[in-house]
Parts: structure tokens; C-alpha cells; sequence
């Protein structure tokens, strides 16, 4: 039989806890204080920039993406730091989810997001899609099941505040759809591939779906140009390796085939280049004989974290 003076020590470690809770609970409300300033905040300033505002378009459609995907990869580097020089038992991963749920609480409170996941297919690849989904939008966020991937990009030039989750794989899927020629498009309604999910990685299996959005390409510090251009005529593979080589060469800028489509290729650029006169925009476009026009910033995505362990 326990003796009271042998519960003794769990009682002290529990009474502990409950006193680290008690401090992480008036943390979160003291961050959700803070994000209600940040709402007001940018209220202020759309109200002050409306008269000077254009006029919206014909369709009455304006598109918003209300997430901060630089800003969010800021945060979980440094968390991510910080927990290392602590040597914290507790897996980054863990920790990431627990702040993906706290920045999915806050954009609920600045009027919330709606995602649209395609995920095609069945098995393991479709729960990957799904897995990684939620894990970025946490429990809060509605998620949309999407059959096509053009249904996903209808929900992201539409009205409301939305986001589109697809496969990692970039491969055309075995209906031969390629959801990423839409990010080709110089139209300001065309979506952009925004991150790579997770961010925060479990372990070394690579990306397991890309969140895609209407919304500005913003660099975070350690990130990954997407260009994106339209093939005129077939190239192979070895043609392509060659051009880029030749690039990489001239501007010491690591640049590999990310995609290949019969009329497109996508091309993935160490850096931030999305800069209309960017020097690698330039050196791509001489590359493929292109118009620089042409080559498209398809996207722009913080690099995740590296697994434990790597």
C-alpha cells in the first residue's frame, strides 16, 4: 500500500504543471489580445487606403489570401532555434502543430479562411494530402474536399478568404492533370504556390502537399523561386539540365527541373527572384530562348525545416 508520503513527489511535479498551464493559458490570451490589435490594425489601413483605392474589378471579385506565409516560417525558425539551444525534449514537430493552431486561431479571428484540398486518388498519397492540410490548418479551419483541381482554383479566384491544398507530387496525375499550368498565368487572379507542407517535417519523405493562394509572393529569408514557362515546342530533359547548368554557371544560382509537362516546365530557384527585372529571371528567359514576360513566378515558398536529425 502507497503511503501519502510516497504520492508526495508526483503531487509536486503535478502542482508544477498545473503552474506552467496556468502561464501558457494567460500566454495565448495575451497573444489573442495582441492579434485583436493587429485586426484593428489593418482595418485602419484599408479604411484610410480606400479612397485612394482602384476601382474593383467588372466581375466584383476580389480575391484575398489573409495568410502570412513568410511571417509564419519567421516565427517557426526562430521557435525552432530556440527549442534546439534548449535542448527540449519535446519533438519541433509537436511544437510547430501547437503554433500552427495558434496562427490558425488568429486568422479565425480576423475572419477566418476556407481550404480546398484536392487530393486525388486514394491510399496513402490521398492521406498525405489530407494529413498535411490539417496539420498546417489545424482543427478550427474548415477544410473542402475538391474532385478536380479546377473546382480547388474557382475557390481561390472567388469572393472569400481562401487557400487550396494539392499533391506534393508535381507530376501529371493518372487523368493527366497538371493543376500547376493555372500558376502560368500572368493574371492577377491566377493562384500561386504559396508554401510546402509541412514546414515542419516528422521525417526526411520530402513534400508532402503545396498550399496555393491568390495573394503576393513575399520572401522570408531562406526561400524557393518557382518559375514557370510555358514550352513551345517539346524539350527533353537532358535539354532542359543543360540550359540550367549554363544558368547556374553564369549567376551561381542553384536551379533544377521542380516539374515536366508536355507544354510547361517548372523550374525551382534557390533565393527570392520575383522581382520583375530579376538578374535570374533574365539569365532563365535567355536560357529557353523566352520572352522574359513569359517565365512566370509561379511561386514563392519558405524551405522547410530540416527533419530531425539532418
Amino acid at each position: 500500500m502507497r503511503t501519502p508520503d510516497a504520492d508526495a513527489p508526483m503531487a509536486a511535479v503535478r502542482a508544477q504543471i498545473d503552474a506552467v498551464d496556468d502561464r501558457i493559458l494567460a500566454a495565448i490570451q495575451e497573444r489573442a489580445r495582441l492579434v485583436e490589435q493587429v485586426r484593428a490594425l489593418k482595418a485602419a489601413r484599408r479604411e484610410e487606403a480606400a479612397p485612394q483605392a482602384a476601382l474593383p474589378p467588372a466581375s466584383g471579385i476580389q480575391p484575398r489570401t489573409p495568410l502570412r506565409l513568410a511571417r509564419e516560417a519567421q516565427i517557426l525558425r526562430r521557435l525552432s532555434r530556440l527549442s534546439l539551444l534548449s535542448g527540449s525534449p519535446m519533438p519541433f514537430g509537436g511544437t510547430a502543430a501547437i503554433w500552427h493552431e495558434l496562427i490558425a486561431s488568429s486568422v479565425a479571428m480576423q475572419g477566418g479562411v476556407t481550404v480546398s484540398v484536392y487530393a486525388p486518388g486514394e491510399g496513402p498519397e490521398r492521406e498525405r494530402v489530407w494529413r498535411a492540410a490539417r496539420t498546417r490548418f489545424g482543427v478550427l479551419t474548415p477544410l473542402v474536399g475538391r474532385a478536380s483541381a479546377g473546382r480547388m482554383i474557382q475557390d481561390l479566384q472567388g469572393p472569400e478568404p481562401a487557400a487550396g491544398v494539392a499533391p506534393g507530387d508535381l507530376s501529371p496525375d493518372s487523368g493527366g492533370e497538371v493543376w500547376w499550368r493555372a500558376c502560368l498565368d500572368s493574371s492577377p487572379l491566377a493562384p500561386r504556390i504559396l508554401a510546402a507542407l509541412p514546414f515542419a517535417p516528422e521525417t526526411g519523405e520530402g513534400i508532402d502537399a503545396w498550399l496555393l493562394g491568390v495573394g503576393p509572393l513575399e520572401p522570408s529569408g531562406d526561400d524557393v523561386t518557382l518559375f514557370g514557362l510555358r514550352a513551345s515546342a517539346p524539350i527533353s530533359r537532358a535539354q532542359i539540365a543543360a540550359r540550367l547548368g549554363r544558368v547556374m554557371e553564369a549567376l551561381g544560382v542553384e536551379a533544377r527541373l521542380a516539374a515536366l509537362a508536355p507544354d510547361a516546365l517548372l523550374i525551382a530557384c534557390e533565393g527570392a527572384h520575383v522581382e520583375p527585372d530579376s538578374p535570374v529571371r533574365k539569365a532563365l528567359a535567355e536560357g529557353f530562348d523566352a520572352d522574359p514576360q513569359d517565365l512566370v513566378a509561379a511561386g514563392l515558398y519558405a524551405r522547410p525545416l530540416p527533419p530531425p536529425g539532418v
